[in-house]
């Protein structure tokens, strides 16, 4: 039985899998150096000295039609079959009313699975205007083929500025 229960742990250790609590990554926007490190297309974003706690990201669209989006990856391995959960803080100002209200400001997990399923998981409610820091959460329940996992902060389709600070993905179950 002990010698089961040990292959089992070493194999659930050699594939990388997660428990409900376990935290895949978290980003305070410390310094600009990680910040240009750990996000994709830093050129759509700039670290800023004036995040929620310390440093944060800012992402400034002034094209109502264009997209400012920012993916981070996330080993598919890890997520396969789990529910991902991701929190961050988020602040706005002067963010345009999108003309779908899938579109706007975007705290989004992305999957592309082995089956051709790809799914965008938003947060809600959407915001627009000028609003203070708060904290938005996305939920998705990842599928066992998922091949591809991403969260995505960022503008679609709305001009304006957002802020990002503390974020943090973690496995719920």
């Amino acid at each position: 039985m002990k010698r089961k229960f040990l292959t089992f742990a070493a194999a659930a250790l050699a594939f990388g899998t997660l428990s409900a609590g376990e935290v895949l990554f978290e980003e305070t926007f410390a310094d600009a150096e990680s910040t240009a490190k750990n996000w994709g297309q830093a050129g759509a974003a700039a670290f800023s000295a004036d995040g929620f706690e310390n440093g944060g990201l800012r992402i400034a669209n002034d094209n109502p039609k264009g997209a400012r989006l920012l993916p981070i990856r996330i080993d598919a391995a890890k997520v396969r079959g789990k529910k991902l959960k991701v929190t961050s803080m988020v602040r706005g100002e002067n963010v345009s009313k999108p003309e779908k209200p899938y579109l706007g400001v975007k705290a989004m997990i992305y999957y592309k699975a082995a089956s051709g399923d790809r799914q965008w998981i938003e947060h809600k409610p959407k915001k627009d205007g000028t609003f203070g820091w708060e904290e938005v959460v996305t939920q998705a329940d990842i599928p066992a083929d998922a091949e591809d996992v991403s969260f995505q902060v960022g503008l679609q389709e709305s001009s304006g500025t957002v802020w990002f600070d503390d974020i943090k993905a973690e496995i719920v179950e």
